[in-house]
């Protein structure tokens, strides 16, 4: 029992500092404060970001369209959860 014990006890560490170097590698990207960090930091500005996400500069974006343009930008954050925060509707 202490055995399995310690592997989970290891596992759950491992998977701690795994977390942590995501974080790290993607910058903290949680919500809409780290994707405006995140777009400030890659693109040099909120609004040249805005811009690079829509490509057909109509000023809205579909759910797809979101998805499709963070992942062009290299945005590794949770995308479903900041449209959720973002959408204006």
């Amino acid at each position: 029992f202490e055995a399995r014990s310690e592997l989970s006890a290891r596992g759950i560490k491992y998977l701690q500092e795994l977390r942590e170097d995501t974080n790290k590698l993607h910058n903290g990207c949680k919500g809409a404060a780290g994707f405006r960090r995140y777009l400030r930091g890659h693109l040099s500005s909120i609004g040249a970001g805005w811009r690079a996400l829509d490509e057909e500069q109509v000023g809205k974006l579909s759910f797809n369209e979101f998805c499709r343009a963070c992942r062009r930008i290299g945005f590794h954050g949770n995308v479903k959860s900041l449209w959720s925060e973002l959408d204006a509707r």
